[in-house]
């Protein structure tokens, strides 16, 4: 049953820390785990996102060998967080308001979306359109990433590199660039680079 494979798959994770990363309580976690309650589908996603698996293989789908032949395999799915912690942007539990299907080359921790907010990079992104973020801490002159300034949210920006100065520049030209020159450049760090975006109706 459901709550057996949740149990299963929770393994050595306590039910408060499962509760903490799906946003509810650990009562409900618990009443999962006796069949004694069923989860909604949003909070479906979010334990199959949690435990990187498919909707199916966490409810224990069963169909024959007719019926699944030539079906598209579901894709995994990726966090999706509202914000960059500050800081040192790692990302954190309380951020993550969903899950969304990805690419199973990007099925792993290193990838996440992020939902933007805002519309200095419209008109090519604009908000509540969300991009697929890689972890990393350099990216190249000309690229679009998500950097952290003065250990603040992470921010949206094209990044331009020149001899001694680091300018992020928004989409929206009415959104001036930010230029960091000199030892001001140590005022940036780099958290990711979006590597595709999609709109949601």
């Amino acid at each position: 049953m459901l709550g057996d494979k949740i149990r299963e798959l929770r393994g050595s994770m306590t039910q408060k820390d499962l509760a903490k990363k799906l946003g509810i309580s650990t009562s409900a976690v618990g009443m999962y785990e006796q069949n004694r309650r069923e989860p909604d589908l949003k909070t479906l996603k979010k334990i199959a996102g949690c435990f990187d698996v498919t909707l199916d293989r966490l409810m224990d789908y069963q169909t024959n060998e007719t019926e699944t032949k030539g079906a598209p395999e579901e894709m995994p799915l990726l966090p999706v967080v509202g914000r960059v912690c500050a800081g040192n942007g790692i990302l954190a539990a309380e951020n993550i308001i969903d899950y969304e299907p990805c690419e199973k080359k990007y099925a792993d921790a290193e990838h996440f979306w992020l939902k933007v907010s805002g519309d200095s990079m419209s008109p090519r992104i604009d908000d509540g359109d969300l991009l697929l973020i890689r972890k990393q801490t350099s990216v190249d002159s000309g690229d679009v990433g998500v950097f952290v300034v003065d250990g603040q949210e992470g921010v949206v920006k094209k990044v331009v590199y020149d001899a001694d100065s680091i300018e992020l520049i928004s989409f929206n030209p009415y959104y001036p660039p930010m230029k960091f020159s000199g030892k001001d450049v140590l005022r940036v760090r780099v958290s990711g680079k979006v590597i595709e975006s999609k709109r949601k109706w």
